[in-house]
C-alpha cells in the first residue's frame, strides 16, 4: 500500500478519536451540610460513639446473667458410692448409685425451693424417689434487698454506662460543633486571604506602571511584590487549614476523607435555659452519677450490715420413695417416707472481714458526699466563668466591627492618596492588611462567642436540647 495512502488513513483514525472518547465524568455534587445534620451524622456514625454503645450493650447482658440465678433450674444428679445405711431402705447395704434431675427456684426473699426424681440403686434394692425440699434463712441472706444485690448492682452499672454513654455523646456533638465553627472560620480566611492577595497584586500591577513612567519609585514597586509573596504565602497557609479543618470533620463524622462536603452558614445561637446554675447542679451528668453513686453505696452499706448477721437458716426436707414400679407405681402408692426440719446456724465470732467491708462502705457514702459538694461547687464556677467569657466576647464583637469600620475609612483615605499622587503605596498596603486582621479577628469572635454558647449548654446539661428540634438521645438514659 502507498505511504501516503497509509499516512492519510491515520491521519483519519486519529482525527476521529474524539469522536469516540467519553468525555470527562461529571463531578460528585458535595455533600452539603447543616450543623444540626452534622450532629444528626456524628451522633449516629462517629466511632467513639459506637464503641461506647458497644460497651453499653455488653453491660446489659450483665444484668441477664445476675437475673439469671432467680430462672428456675433443672439440675441433673448422679452420685456412686458404698452405702453403709439408707434411712428409705434401711436394711440395703452395699454399693449405691443414683440418678436425678432437681426442678430448683430461688426467690427474691432467699427462700430455695428443689423438687425431683431419683432413681437408686442400693445392692440389690431399687426405688423411685421424689425429693421435695425448702430451705429459708432467717437472718444473714434474708429479704430481697440482700438477694437482690447481683441485679441492683447490675442495674446501676447499666445506668452509669448510659449516662457515660449520653456524655460521650454531649462530648461527640461539643467537637462536632467547635470542629464545624472552625471549617466555617477557614473558610472565610482563606477566602479573605485569596481576596488581599488579588488586590496586592492589583497594586503590584499599578506600582511598576507607575514607575515605568516615572510617578512611583522602585521602592514601591519591591514593597508591593514583598507584600504580595507574603500575602499569597498566607493564602496558601489558609487554604491548607482550610482542608485540614475540613478532614478533621469528616473524622468525626466517619466520612471518606475523598469525600467533598459543604457547610451552611451556622444559625445564631441562643441560650434557651434559665436559672443556669441550677439546672447545672440538677442536670449535669457527674453530679447525676455522683448522686446515684451514693444511692448505690447506701444500698451497699444495708448488704454489708446484714453480712454481720449470724448464717441461721431452717430447712425441710421431704422425700417419698416406691419399690422398682412403672413410672412411680401409679402416683406414687408409699413404701418409705421421710420428712424432716431442721434449723441450721453458724456464725464467725469475729466477723473481721464483715466488719471491714461495712467500714469501706461507710467511708465510700462520706468520700462520695464531699465530692459531690465540690463537684457541685466547681460547675456552678463553671457557669459563672462561662458567662464571663461571653461577656467579653460581645465586647470583643463590637471591638472587632469598630476596627473595621475604622481600617475600611483610613483604606479609602489611603487609596484616595495614592490615586492622587499625594502618597506612596505603603499607606494602601498597609491598610489593606490591617482590614484583612480585623476581619479576620472578627471571624474568630463570632466563632468564640457561637461555641461559647453551646459550651454553656452542656455545662447546665441540655446541649441537646439547644436546637430547634431535639436530637435523639441514647436509650441509656
Amino acid at each position: 500500500m502507498d505511504k501516503r495512502i497509509c499516512r492519510r488513513i491515520v491521519v483519519a483514525m486519529v482525527s476521529a478519536l474524539p469522536l469516540f472518547t467519553p468525555g470527562p465524568l461529571a463531578a460528585a455534587e458535595p455533600l452539603e451540610l447543616s450543623l444540626r445534620r452534622a450532629l444528626e451524622i456524628a451522633l449516629a456514625a462517629n466511632r467513639n460513639l459506637t464503641i461506647s454503645r458497644l460497651s453499653y450493650e455488653g453491660e446489659e447482658r450483665g444484668l441477664d446473667a445476675a437475673r439469671a440465678e432467680f430462672e428456675l433450674k433443672v439440675v441433673p444428679t448422679t452420685t456412686f458410692g458404698t452405702l453403709s445405711n439408707n434411712a428409705l431402705a434401711p436394711n440395703a447395704t452395699g454399693n449405691n448409685s443414683s440418678i436425678g434431675a432437681q426442678l430448683t427456684k430461688k426467690l427474691e426473699a432467699g427462700t430455695t425451693v428443689s423438687i425431683g426424681p431419683s432413681w437408686n440403686r442400693s445392692g440389690d434394692t431399687r426405688n423411685e424417689t421424689m425429693n421435695l425440699s425448702v430451705q429459708q434463712p432467717l437472718l444473714k441472706g434474708f429479704g430481697s434487698e440482700v438477694n437482690l444485690d447481683g441485679v441492683r448492682r447490675a442495674q446501676f452499672t447499666i445506668a452509669s454506662a448510659g449516662r457515660a454513654l449520653d456524655q460521650a455523646r454531649v462530648n461527640t456533638a461539643l467537637e462536632t460543633i467547635a470542629t464545624y465553627y472552625e471549617v466555617i472560620k477557614q473558610e472565610q480566611l482563606a477566602r479573605l486571604s485569596d481576596t488581599l492577595a488579588e488586590r496586592l497584586r492589583r497594586h503590584a500591577i499599578v506600582a511598576r506602571s507607575k514607575e515605568r513612567v516615572g510617578v512611583a519609585t522602585p521602592m514601591d514597586t519591591y514593597r508591593a511584590q514583598i507584600y504580595l509573596k507574603d500575602a499569597e504565602d498566607s493564602a496558601n497557609q489558609a487554604r491548607n487549614a482550610y482542608e485540614s479543618a475540613k478532614n478533621q470533620l469528616k473524622l468525626i463524622l466517619n466520612l471518606s476523607l475523598e469525600a467533598d462536603i459543604k457547610l451552611a452558614p451556622p444559625p445564631l445561637p441562643e441560650l434557651h435555659v434559665q436559672n443556669l446554675e441550677q439546672e447545672a447542679v440538677r442536670q449535669r451528668a457527674e453530679l447525676v452519677q455522683l448522686r446515684a453513686e451514693i444511692e448505690e453505696a447506701t444500698r451497699a452499706l444495708q448488704v454489708a450490715a446484714n453480712a454481720l448477721l449470724p448464717d441461721v437458716s431452717v430447712r425441710w426436707n421431704y422425700g417419698q420413695a416406691v419399690a422398682a414400679q412403672p413410672v412411680f407405681a401409679q402416683f406414687l402408692p408409699t413404701t418409705q417416707r421421710q420428712s424432716s426440719v431442721y434449723l441450721q446456724a453458724s456464725s464467725d465470732l469475729y466477723h473481721t472481714a464483715e466488719k471491714a467491708n461495712y467500714r469501706r462502705a461507710e467511708l465510700r457514702i462520706e468520700s462520695l458526699r464531699v465530692s459531690l459538694d465540690t463537684k457541685s461547687t466547681d460547675i456552678r464556677r463553671q457557669v459563672k466563668q462561662q458567662l464571663a467569657l461571653l461577656d467579653e466576647a460581645k465586647r470583643r464583637i463590637v471591638l472587632r466591627m469598630e476596627q473595621i469600620r475604622q481600617a475600611e475609612g483610613k483604606l479609602a483615605l489611603a487609596e484616595v492618596k495614592f490615586a492622587h499622587d499625594m502618597a506612596d503605596n505603603f499607606a494602601v498596603i498597609e491598610a489593606e492588611g490591617e482590614r484583612q486582621r480585623a476581619r479576620a479577628n472578627l471571624f474568630a469572635t463570632e466563632a468564640e462567642h457561637a461555641i461559647g454558647i453551646y459550651n454553656l449548654e452542656a455545662i447546665s446539661g441540655h446541649l441537646l436540647d439547644a436546637f430547634p428540634e431535639r436530637l435523639p438521645r441514647s436509650s441509656g438514659n
